[in-house]
């Protein structure tokens, strides 16, 4: 997941959410939706879609066709500078840093307005739709980040990759301070399409930017479902909502009449059963995030609530991170939205992998990471104060549903889900 000049943690940190039913009031219509064009593979595999940038100054002038790895544990495309459109001029545009969090990666680009056009079907018919005018980062620099003070005062470069070691990476509300290290070129392609993503609201994400005048027949509610099956559809109709096992309703953050609502997250609860027993040692909850961009899990509470055994004694090098791991063998249960009603439930085993390589794992299996809980979590109430973030692997059980125009969020599959 990522950040956008001003640092998150692995989850928003804002307070957990009550849980309603959605109202009648706000009812999907019968409208058409679209299925975009996928490469193959997901969920085992990540879920990443086809499209082209196009400028809107110029006709429409496209960009190479590309791929973009989909990512709901962010904000925003986050692209390579050669995807733009060779009509779009970058010379003067200020140098901007985009962090995420998960890997500690942090890109170096410029912003620019594009559309972004994806291929699909709508009704079984071939075609494609269009999104408005939205800020891209076209990249030409990636780095690690670190806390630490900087070494080096100058501003960021892009004409030269590896002279932005040691500078500060760039956060802008954040306090603390963190520094770049193991800069050089890349060639990022990451979808931002995320919600409750710090201050990066919906005007960023393209699943939520689609042009009407683009499709007229897309009359959905906007949104999306990520499927199991490993599509992804945009819009949800009465149908579609209709075959999503269980749903919660968001709280509202803030309303943008040009862009549409910011919802908070969704809530969540996992409990843990050490090996060979079958009594649960504890029970979390705090917000969700089934987060694509990643295949491992994120367990960010209080260290003082790891039941004894639950975490591996020394850090684990995984994923380029040094991490504490839940330890091997443990049995994650998953509820949602809460653990006393859950309409969505699962149940994965704990694996600790072997060197810095993710271990070949079912799909019951899952790697799982402690962290530490978002600085606003409430002490007095750590145990439903902090956030789990199941990476993709839960999406092998069920998909997941966004409806951004009632704030109701789903989870599960009515038919074959668990």
């Amino acid at each position: 997941m990522k950040v956008t000049n001003v640092l998150v943690a692995l989850c928003s940190g804002l307070s957990l959410l009550s849980i309603s039913t959605a109202g009648a009031q706000c009812t999907p219509p019968n409208g058409e939706t679209f299925s975009l064009a996928m490469k193959p593979g997901a969920p085992q595999a990540p879920y990443k879609v086809h499209f082209s940038l196009l400028d809107p100054d110029k006709n429409g002038e496209k960009g190479i066709p590309t791929t973009a790895l989909v990512d709901t544990g962010s904000t925003g495309i986050v692209i390579a500078k050669g995807a733009l459109p060779k009509s779009i001029n970058t010379t003067g545009l200020p140098i901007e840093g985009f962090g995420y969090t998960s890997s500690d990666n942090y890109m170096i680009g410029q912003f620019v307005n594009v559309k972004v056009q994806f291929p699909g079907t709508s009704q079984g018919k071939p075609g494609t739709v269009t999104t408005n005018s939205l800020p891209v980062l076209a990249v030409s620099c990636g780095c690690k980040f670190s806390k630490g003070a900087a070494s080096n005062t100058q501003p960021l470069s892009l004409a030269r990759c590896e002279e932005n070691n040691g500078k500060a990476a760039i956060f802008g509300n954040s306090s603390d301070a963190y520094n770049l290290s193991s800069c050089t070129k890349i060639a990022p392609h990451m979808m931002g399409v995320g919600f409750a993503r710090g201050n990066s609201g919906p005007e960023k994400n393209p699943f939520l930017q689609i042009d009407p005048a683009s499709m007229p027949g897309l009359t959905a509610h906007k949104g999306y479902i990520i499927g199991k099956n490993g599509q992804i559809t945009l819009g949800i109709n009465a149908d579609s909502a209709a075959q999503i096992q269980s749903k919660m309703q968001l709280v509202a953050q803030k309303q943008d009449n040009s862009t549409g609502m910011n919802w908070a997250a969704p809530s969540a609860c996992v409990s843990l059963t050490a090996p060979n027993t079958k009594t649960i040692a504890t029970t979390l909850c705090g917000e969700l995030l089934v987060d694509t961009g990643i295949d491992f899990m994120f367990l960010g509470f209080d260290s003082s609530l790891i039941p004894k055994g639950a975490a591996t004694h020394s850090k684990i090098k995984f994923d380029g991170v040094e991490r504490t791991l839940v330890s091997s063998g443990y049995q994650l249960g998953f509820a949602f939205p809460n653990a006393q009603n859950p309409g969505f439930r699962d149940t994965l085993t704990t694996v600790v992998p072997q060197g810095n390589k993710p271990p070949l794992t079912s799909p019951s299996q899952v790697v799982a990471t402690w962290v530490n809980p978002p600085a606003t979590s409430v002490a007095s109430d750590a145990a439903n104060s902090g956030f789990i973030n199941t990476g993709r692997k839960i999406l092998q059980s069920g998909s997941v549903m966004y409806d951004a125009t009632c704030g109701i969020y789903g989870l599960g599959d009515k038919v074959g889900g668990k």
